[in-house]
């Protein structure tokens, strides 16, 4: 069945809910985070991935506060009987179009070092995503914050090396 991806539609908010229901959050929290964008109140990009039957994953992007042309996918999901069917990648492929047609730079993910995560951090680094940060004991004691991100725009990062802010400020080896 060919998969149709875009920016999610009203009609689309039921089967979405579901989707998160069954692996991100409870659906009954998806109206009100989708409204504001359906409503065009928000820059947030809502994507959906549609068979001809309705919805089977979704992706959730904003804009990072106080940062140039850098995006925070907050959520990915796909349909628990979808999975492995590479809508996961296209819906990160479509997110990505998205956010170089209006600028973006750089987009980021924060997931999580519990086991039960270890997957998704693998999907990421399969999509060109680098683990960038590693905060210790960030979501509970024990389970590490990871931030991953990738670089949308040839040019826009600077080469790694020292970081000039800290220099005199903190003594580098």
């Amino acid at each position: 069945m060919t998969i149709t991806y875009g920016p999610a539609m009203a009609g689309q908010v039921s089967g979405l809910a579901d989707i998160a229901d069954a692996t991100l959050f409870p659906g009954e929290m998806l109206p009100g985070m989708i409204a504001p964008f359906l409503d065009g109140a928000e820059d947030a990009l809502w994507l959906s991935a549609v068979d001809g039957e309705g919805p089977v994953g979704l992706t959730f992007l904003a804009p990072e506060e106080m940062a140039d042309a850098v995006w925070n996918m907050k959520a990915l999901a796909v349909a628990p009987e979808r999975h492995r069917a590479g809508i996961g990648r296209g819906l990160v492929a479509a997110a990505e179009d998205a956010l170089r047609a209006q600028g973006a730079r750089m987009v980021l993910v924060d997931t999580s070092s519990d086991p039960a995560q270890r997957p998704a951090v693998a999907f990421y680094l399969k999509q060109a995503f680098r683990i960038e940060a590693v905060i210790r004991d960030f979501w509970s004691l024990g389970e590490d914050k990871i931030t991953l991100t990738k670089v949308l725009q040839s040019g826009w990062v600077r080469s790694y090396g020292p970081i000039p802010l800290l220099r005199g400020i903190v003594r580098l080896a």
